[in-house]
């Protein structure tokens, strides 16, 4: 049997971008050799019996030796000392260490990063919603987990305006949404904007629905943000408030209640001169 040193890595190498996706995949991989349980602790170096103590101390170097060969030379810094004696698992939390700060300030910027996404041009429905889900996932392995609520907003509010009349219908809906029913209805949505002409009757109920509803929605609505009637959060009118408030080129991609109860004290501090002190923000 080929020796597992003789594989090239099968996935990318650590890098300073890319921790949270190597992280899922290299622990993976050391399952597959029976090597995580060195790890997270599973499998403790044994006492007394030679034979054993060596059988662990070479299981060990494997441990380590599948770390450093998925590494990249600008990672082998954090992890060089711990190689001899083996120490893997102290290898893996210096990494995580390094990668996944849990501070105040990590929080901040990855949630900053989330609640004002934007899909990209020339991005796909698919890779966006990934890209959502990824930040989402992220946040919650430093204990900043968000709500499904909160990546329901963060989606439909991160969509150019050629998605308005789904989002709107979708808004509209009297059953309540789903990630799974919000990601099946944009898929869709991409793909008759695209011209696939597979796509059944049901996909363009939506867009239907939303021309022939969306000036009565709007009168009904109200908005998420402010809690005032006649409109969505996209056209709330302190969006360019709070964008003042908080230094934002683009105030659509504030549009998100979680985001906008964070920042009451700031909010409420800079927006009193545009608002009157009856009209309730939050």
């Amino acid at each position: 049997m080929a020796s597992v040193y003789s594989r090239p890595p099968t996935f990318a190498k650590l890098n300073r971008d890319n921790y949270y996706n190597w992280k899922f995949r290299m622990q993976l991989e050391l399952e597959y050799q029976d090597l995580w349980e060195i790890i997270d602790g599973g499998e403790e170096v044994p006492e007394g019996n030679p034979g054993r103590i060596r059988a662990w101390e070479k299981k060990a170097r494997r441990c380590i030796g599948e770390l450093t060969r998925h590494v990249e030379d600008s990672e082998l810094a954090h992890i060089r000392r711990f190689a001899e004696p083996p120490q893997p698992w102290l290898a893996w939390d210096k990494l995580r260490e390094v990668h996944e700060g849990r501070g105040w300030a990590t929080r901040i910027q990855l949630r900053r990063r989330f609640i004002t996404s934007q899909m990209r041009p020339q991005t796909s429905m698919q890779d966006h919603i990934n890209q959502i889900h990824e930040l989402a996932d992220r946040l919650a392995s430093i204990g900043s987990p968000v709500s499904e609520e909160d990546i329901l907003l963060v989606l439909l509010a991160s969509l150019p305006s050629t998605y308005d009349n789904v989002v709107v219908a979708l808004e509209t809906k009297s059953s309540a949404l789903t990630v799974d029913l919000v990601t099946s209805a944009l898929l869709n949505e991409e793909r008759r904007q695209s011209g696939d002409t597979d796509q059944p009757a049901a996909d363009s109920t939506l867009a239907a629905h939303a021309k022939g509803k969306t000036k009565q929605a709007s009168a009904n609505m109200t908005c998420h943000l402010c809690q005032k009637p006649g409109h969505f959060v996209a056209q709330c009118p302190i969006l360019p408030a709070i964008a003042e408030a908080l230094g934002k080129a683009n105030p659509e991609a504030l549009s998100h209640a979680t985001y906008a109860k964070e920042m009451e004290e700031t909010l409420m501090a800079n927006c009193t001169s545009t608002y009157d002190s009856d009209s309730h923000v939050f």
